[in-house]
């Protein structure tokens, strides 16, 4: 829910002052709401095997749990998962990276409208960024946007034994893997 439209600068300064994290959407500042267990688990399932492939110090980096802002366009966004490449840039005193390469989203039921609506569109307009991914907590589905000559082509990949192929990076995710817990759980979310 909006709270109230105001400037970038003040939303920085109330955002570094308060413990919640907020979102920010040309304007207008959204609260963001705390994950459920599903959605930590598959988080995890999908960042682990980046962790390990693009240790810190190497060319790529990812970062997941919503920790690290992103710029989009005049949006200000905390995304579940993010990978940035060389150089990784968070100008100060923002401290907001701004050249994505990569940027994942777990769909909840109280951030499925956002993530497909303001944040998508706020996306796109993050010239470095060639994927952006909305995974789905309930079944092993991955929504694929591209970026592709001309606009953005939209590719779904679902089952256990389905590999993920992130064009962006160079590397390929096991959905068995990324849900591997969700599977054990045997598919009933817990929003």
């Amino acid at each position: 829910m909006a709270l109230t439209r105001i400037s970038p600068e003040r939303y920085f300064a109330e955002e570094n002052a308060r413990e919640e994290r907020a979102e920010y959407f040309d304007g207008e500042v959204v609260m963001m709401a705390g994950a459920a267990t599903a959605h930590e688990r598959v988080l995890r399932g999908l960042a682990s095997p980046l962790y390990r492939a693009f240790e810190a110090g190497t060319i790529c980096e990812p970062f997941a749990g919503g920790n690290i802002r992103v710029r989009a366009g005049r949006s200000y966004v905390y995304p579940d998962l993010v990978v940035a490449c060389d150089p990784i840039v968070e100008p100060l005193p923002s401290r907001v990276l701004v050249n994505p390469i990569l940027v994942a989203e777990v769909l909840s039921p109280s951030t499925e409208a956002v993530d497909r609506g303001a944040k998508y569109l706020a996306y796109r307009e993050i010239e470095t960024l060639r994927e952006y991914l909305l995974v789905h907590v309930d079944a092993p589905i991955v929504e694929v946007f591209r970026r592709v000559e001309g606009g953005w082509l939209a590719v779904v990949v679902e089952g256990e034994d389905a590999r993920l192929r992130l064009t962006s990076l160079g590397f390929d995710l096991d959905l068995g893997q990324v849900f591997r817990s969700r599977i054990q759980e045997g598919w009933t979310p817990d929003a």
